[in-house]
């Protein structure tokens, strides 16, 4: 009964994950990556934010008491809602700025209270959620093989084809950026559920095919800021891990295997890129990795270059609170692709200094509250959300990289629920 239990809660929780996933990243219009517009995704969040009130309501009901991480709560909150307060030079911005805020305040409160409610253990939780996730990540890997090997999927509205003229797969996110970061993050969580299961041989398995299945997809993608965000995340995971348990060397040579494999893919795309012609290593890097176009990066050195410029000449005050939301999008006229650069445009320096410590903050608590690979998984995670930052942008926007900052913080803000007398 036990074993039923958790596993409908485990389909609950997964499906929950999938619902978000799809709702911010699936593309009618393969190119965009900007998800389903106003079709969907308002629906969505607005619906999650009312399962956040239930679960509210269902938890003060059963008296449940929490501990509350109450000066880290008072801060996210700050910076949560600091775009909104920005915004007050555009009001025309209010609507896309309360979506997002009510995603990242329903996604944190709601992965808390589904662990607060069921009255799930964090490491068991961790687990949880790092399977659903998984999961989900194979399925958009399936979904790519089916579509290549098969043809196209077509169900209705819903509708994912192969083009060989443009090679970079993206499975139904539309964008292979988008869909090489969720492959980058899933396959660290994939990494984590194959360490953990010491004892069972099958479980242990699966989770390596599931580790060389989310690998292939990785780099199918062709996001080169993706790939090089993964190795940041699996050496951090590996040195984290190695301070945390040295004697456990079996585990350490996987990891330590793991990175080698990696690593030497890498340096056989970067060879094959002078070396080989007219086989699989040269098309994977001229038609998917694309390293001989690395300098340019999609024009974002200049693109860079002119939001600097729109900074030098902006005012005192522009400086301190920016330029307003979507600001950058609307003076260059392009995705600023840096999320450091976006924010320090359209929120200004007051913002960066805020942002500064809050980051600080998770990292101080992520290594007071959590211990073993847990700590490692979380640390990881953190910091691949801040290398990629730097392609792409990924916090305060709908997006994969949103839901795993819920899920790290939601663990950091509360340190969980007892049940009263």
């Amino acid at each position: 009964m036990k074993l039923k239990r958790s596993s409908l809660l485990q389909f609950f929780v997964t499906l929950y994950i999938f619902i978000y996933i799809f709702l911010i990243s699936y593309v009618p219009n393969s190119g965009t990556g900007y998800g389903l517009g106003s079709q969907f995704y308002k629906e969505g969040i607005l619906l999650s934010f009312f399962l956040f009130l239930v679960l509210t309501f269902i938890t003060f009901m059963q008296r449940k008491s929490v501990s509350i991480n109450r000066h880290f709560l008072w801060f996210y909150l700050l910076i949560i809602s600091y775009p909104f307060l920005v915004a007050f030079l555009d009001t025309n911005q209010w609507n896309s700025i309360l979506v997002i805020i009510a995603m990242n305040l329903s996604l944190v409160f709601n992965f808390f209270l589904i662990k607060t409610y069921f009255n799930i253990d964090k490491k068991k939780y961790v687990e949880m959620i790092a399977q659903s996730i998984v999961y989900i990540g194979v399925l958009a890997v399936f979904i790519v093989f089916y579509v290549f090997f098969i043809g196209e999927i077509s169900l209705g509205s819903f509708s994912l084809s192969y083009d060989p003229l443009y090679p970079r797969v993206s499975s139904w996110f539309g964008n292979p950026n988008r869909f090489g970061i969720f492959l980058a993050l899933t396959n660290l969580f994939a990494i984590y559920l194959y360490l953990i299961n010491k004892e069972n041989v099958k479980t242990k398995a699966r989770y390596l095919l599931f580790i060389l299945l989310i690998t292939i997809g990785l780099f199918w993608s062709g996001s080169k800021g993706a790939i090089f965000t993964f190795l940041c995340g699996l050496s951090t995971f590996y040195l984290v891990k190695k301070g945390i348990e040295i004697n456990k060397n079996k585990n350490k040579k996987v990891l330590s295997g793991l990175t080698i494999f990696i690593s030497f893919v890498v340096l056989i795309i970067i060879v094959s890129s002078y070396e080989l012609n007219n086989n699989i290593f040269s098309y994977l890097e001229s038609n998917i990795i694309r390293l001989r176009g690395i300098e340019s990066g999609s024009g974002r050195i200049e693109i860079w270059s002119a939001g600097l410029q729109n900074i030098n000449t902006s005012s005192f005050f522009q400086l301190i609170i920016g330029k307003g939301h979507d600001s950058f999008l609307h003076d260059t006229g392009r995705s600023s692709h840096n999320g450091y650069l976006r924010l320090l445009y359209e929120y200004g320096f007051l913002f960066i200094a805020l942002f500064a410590f809050f980051l600080y903050f998770c990292l101080i608590n992520i290594f007071k509250k959590n211990k073993g690979y847990e700590r490692a998984l979380l640390l990881s995670q953190f910091i691949m959300l801040l290398t990629y930052n730097v392609f792409s942008q990924n916090f305060f926007q709908l997006r994969f990289e949103t839901i795993v900052l819920s899920f790290i913080c939601s663990l950091l803000l509360f340190s969980g629920a007892k049940k009263t007398a």
